[in-house]
This record gives structure tokens, sequence and C-alpha cells, in this order.
């Protein structure tokens, strides 16, 4: 028979495994963005995200994608699978960039004519969370050019388009033509803005 003293050390032992156990779950990783790895996890009043890969050069981020377009955001829903995702559908008003990009992913070549006149665009988080991994898409009659790629997810879902890159793949309208970048937290070599032409420019 044992002693108290040591069942009472058994009994230590047994509730301290079970706290280290709770305390060291997580969610799931979510289904993430593009050919960088994004690891998500859910935060309380946000959602948290790291990307490994940073982008050299705007041709490298053009590299990952599969169009790039200039438009607006028509409307949004959210979706709440593992994590809430909101998706926009995005008016294409100009599709700048579709066929050199697609090469360097094994994507099939787009031409302008098959790129359809609106996209749902896929974002991890809500726009009233305190943090997201990018900025999510405004429907207030922003005018974006983003660099996409298709989802490859299943079902419904499998139509949709991710940001390249997270944030590294949004640029907003400003004056003159000129789009602009926000800096975020990863080290990419993205300037702060670009034009139309630049774009086009790429190969």
């Amino acid at each position: 028979m044992q002693s108290k003293p040591a069942l009472g050390l058994i009994l230590a032992g047994l509730i301290l495994a079970s706290s280290l156990a709770s305390c060291s779950a997580r969610p799931s990783p979510a289904s993430t963005s593009t050919l960088s790895t994004l690891e998500a996890e859910q935060r309380a009043g946000g959602v948290h995200a790291s990307r490994s890969k940073e982008y050299r050069d705007m041709a490298d981020l053009a590299a990952d994608s599969t169009v790039v377009v200039v438009g607006r955001v028509l409307k949004q829903e959210t979706v709440v699978e593992d994590i809430p995702y909101t998706l926009s559908t995005l008016e294409v008003q100009e599709p700048l960039h579709p066929t050199p990009l697609a090469t360097a992913v094994n994507q099939p070549a787009l031409s302008k004519s098959s790129i359809p006149t609106t996209v749902v665009i896929r974002q991890l988080g809500t726009s009233d969370m305190s943090e997201t991994p990018s900025p999510i898409l405004n429907a207030d009659g922003t005018g974006y050019l983003v660099f996409i790629r298709p989802t490859e997810l299943p079902g419904e879902a499998a139509a949709q388009f991710y940001v390249t890159g997270g944030d590294a793949g949004i640029f907003t309208k400003g004056a003159d033509g000129v789009f602009m970048h926000k800096v975020g937290p990863v080290n990419d070599n993205i300037p702060a803005q670009i034009t139309k032409e630049e774009i086009s420019a790429l190969k």
C-alpha cells in the first residue's frame, strides 16, 4: 500500500501534466493563402498569421500570382469555418497582367477575354477584428490593384482567389493613377507606390 505522501506526489504530477497539455493546445492551422507558408491561429479579437516568404521585388510577387487586376469591392460576406473569412466580390475594371504570370506556378495562362467581370477574394479575418494577417478590402468604393491566385480549395471555394502574400499583394488607388502599398510586418522589397504601366511591364 502506497503512503499518503507518495500518492500526493502522483496526483500532483497528473494535475501538472494535464495543465501543460491544455496550455499548449492551439486551434488547428487554417486553410491559408498563396505559395508562401502562412500559419494562422485565432486570438481574442483577431487572427494572427506569419508568412515565411519575403518578396525580393515586384517580379517575384508577380511570379507567385495568376493575374493582377484593378477593381473595387461590390459586396462582402463573412463565412465561419475553423476561423472567420471575409469573401469580397471584386468588380474587375481592368486586368493588367494575365499571361506571363502563370508559368512560374504551373497555372494555365489566362487571356484578358477569359478573366471574369467579378472575382471573389478570400481573406482571413473580418474588418471588425483588431488584428488580421492583411488589411481586409473595403466595400466603400475604394479602388484596388491586387495580385491574386486561385485558392485550390475543394467545392465552391475553388472558384475563389487568395491575395498573393496576404498584405504583399494589395495596393490602394491614389491620385494620378498611382497605387499605394502599405508596408506590412514582413520585410518585403516592395515599393510604396506603383503605376499600372509598371505592372504591365513586368516579365
